[in-house]
């Protein structure tokens, strides 16, 4: 679950949330992709878990980027 979270977090900081899909977090943690619904009902509830990990300067600059991808 941590390594699923970890790659997430970075995946949706480099790329945005709508360029990112959930095949590519599952790649990138190097995990089965039928893994992810285990822990997370959606691809927006890991999304909104990992905003939960960044401090309140940095938010804004992810929804800047997820609106503008």
């Amino acid at each position: 679950k941590s390594k699923i979270l970890k790659e997430a977090k970075k995946l949706f900081w480099n790329y945005g949330y709508s360029n990112v899909s959930v095949r590519q977090i599952a790649k990138a943690a190097k995990v089965d992709a039928a893994l992810i619904p285990r822990y997370y009902l959606s691809k927006l509830d890991l999304f909104k878990t990992t905003i939960g990990s960044f401090d309140a300067q940095t938010l804004p600059i992810i929804w800047l980027a997820s609106a503008l991808a």
